[in-house]
C-alpha cells in the first residue's frame, strides 16, 4: 500500500511529463488554440492527431462502440475511479463545475474508470447519484483493461497495472478534444488554473463553431 501511494504520488508531481511528446502547432486561426501533432507530411507540415475512440459502457448499462463518435464541437476526456480518495475526487470537483457551466451547451466531458474490476455500471451509477455528477453532459464509464489502455494511448496518455487486483495507475491531466476529435489541450486537473484555462478553451471552441 506504501508503494502504491509512493507511486501515486510521483505520478501527480510528474503528470504533464507522462503525455507522450506531440507539437503543438496554431493551425486554427478561427479559435487560436494549438492543434497537438505527431507526424509531418511530405512538405513537412504538421498533421493532427486523431483520436480514435473504443467501445466502453455507460454508467446505466448501455455499451458505446465509440464514445468519441458524437458530432460534440468540444470533448473532454478524462480517468478515475470510484474509491479513489485522492486525485480523482479533486480532478471530478473542477470537472463538475465545467459540467455545469456548459450544461446545455455542445460539450461532451467522458470519465473513464480505470477499475475494471470494481467500477461496474451500478457502481458508477451509485457514484454519479452520491456525488450529483448526474447532468447528462457529463458521461462515466467502464471496460476492460484493453481498452481503457487503447483509449489512454490513443489520448497521448499513459495507464499502467502495478497490481493486478488494483486499479490502473493514471496521472490526473484531462484531455480536450475539438468535433474532429483533435487534441487541441492538456490540462492537469488538480491545478485551478489549469483548469479554468481548460474552461476558457473549451468556450474558445464553442464560439469558433458558432
Amino acid at each position: 500500500m506504501k508503494l502504491r501511494i509512493f507511486v501515486v504520488v510521483l505520478l501527480v508531481i510528474a503528470a504533464m511529463a507522462t503525455v507522450w511528446p506531440l507539437a503543438a502547432d496554431k493551425t486554427e486561426p478561427n479559435d487560436t488554440l494549438p492543434v497537438w501533432s505527431a507526424d509531418t507530411d511530405s512538405d513537412g507540415a504538421s498533421v493532427p492527431y486523431t483520436v480514435t475512440g473504443v467501445a466502453l459502457t455507460e454508467a446505466d448499462g448501455h455499451i458505446v462502440t465509440d464514445l468519441l463518435a458524437s458530432a460534440a464541437d468540444a470533448k473532454i476526456v478524462s480517468f478515475f475511479f470510484s474509491s479513489c480518495t485522492t486525485i480523482c475526487p479533486v480532478v471530478n470537483h473542477h470537472l463538475n463545475r465545467l459540467s455545469e457551466r456548459f450544461a446545455g451547451k455542445s460539450v461532451l466531458l467522458h470519465s473513464v474508470s480505470v477499475d475494471p474490476t470494481t467500477d461496474t455500471p451500478a457502481v458508477l451509477q451509485h457514484y454519479r447519484a452520491d456525488h450529483h455528477y448526474q447532468r447528462d453532459n457529463w458521461q462515466f464509464y467502464c471496460g476492460t483493461p484493453k481498452d481503457i489502455r487503447t483509449l489512454a494511448a490513443n489520448c497521448r496518455l499513459k495507464v499502467f497495472e502495478t497490481d493486478p487486483s488494483a486499479p490502473l495507475l493514471h496521472d490526473p491531466i484531462v484531455v480536450l478534444l475539438d468535433r474532429h476529435n483533435r487534441i487541441r489541450g492538456y490540462y492537469n486537473g488538480l491545478q485551478e488554473d489549469d483548469m479554468k484555462k481548460l474552461m476558457a478553451d473549451t468556450a474558445r471552441l464553442l464560439t469558433a463553431a458558432s
